[in-house]
């Protein structure tokens, strides 16, 4: 499927991530960030690219009120389906 990617990194205050998101489609960022904000510490962007700052605390919180506004305001159609032949996997942590 085609989403919206967000890529975050530390940053050298602790305890804060700093990302940068870019959109798919009709999928507009700045609205799916707006659903999130109470978890946001920073934002901003429009509809097809947006930066967000977010505490290590929020992170999880933050991606769980994005999925529910892509849930609830994205249609997916067959056309939007990838296929791929390798699986990445990684761990998640939030200690370098």
């Amino acid at each position: 499927m085609k989403v919206p990617t967000f890529v975050f990194t530390y940053t050298s205050e602790a305890g804060i991530l700093k990302g940068s998101g870019r959109s798919y489609g009709n999928i507009n960022l700045k609205e799916m960030v707006n659903a999130a904000s109470k978890y946001v510490e920073q934002s901003g962007g429009h509809e097809g690219a947006a930066g967000v700052t977010v505490k290590t605390d929020n992170f999880f919180d933050m991606v769980h009120a994005m999925e529910k506004y892509a849930a609830d305001h994205v249609e997916v159609v067959d056309s939007d389906v990838l296929y791929y032949d390798e699986v990445a996997s990684f761990e998640l942590s939030f200690y370098p």
